[in-house]
């Protein structure tokens, strides 16, 4: 099923999944960490920590903010899709790489059953 959102923000009820925060994932989180339900599956330890302290936000590479910072307490941070196998998700994001995928495969389909 493809759902086309109008311009209206997404409701805070919807709960979004994003797994792998590099640099398509940030991007992703930080748009929609401030309207939605968010938690991110974040494999490096330190990226959580940093994550959990500051918060998300995207800056270009003159300096300037694209997109507002996403406060700590407006993210759930995760270590691995395991973690929320039992939990429901109205959308799931997998922004990772290729070669990431056989590895989270058998996660990603708990998450549908």
């Amino acid at each position: 099923e493809i759902m086309i959102l109008s311009d209206d923000e997404p409701p805070l009820s919807w709960r979004f999944l994003v797994v792998g925060v590099g640099a398509v994932g940030a991007l992703i989180a930080a748009r929609l960490g401030s309207v939605a339900n968010l938690t991110l599956v974040v494999r490096s330890q330190a990226s959580r920590e940093r994550i959990a302290k500051a918060g998300l936000s995207v800056v270009d590479a003159d300096g300037t903010t694209q997109v507002k910072a996403l406060h700590p307490k407006d993210v759930r941070v995760v270590a691995s899709v395991d973690e929320v196998c039992e939990e429901v998700f109205d959308f799931v994001i997998v922004a990772c790489k290729l070669h990431q995928l056989p590895a989270l495969a058998p996660s990603l389909k708990a998450l549908a059953a």
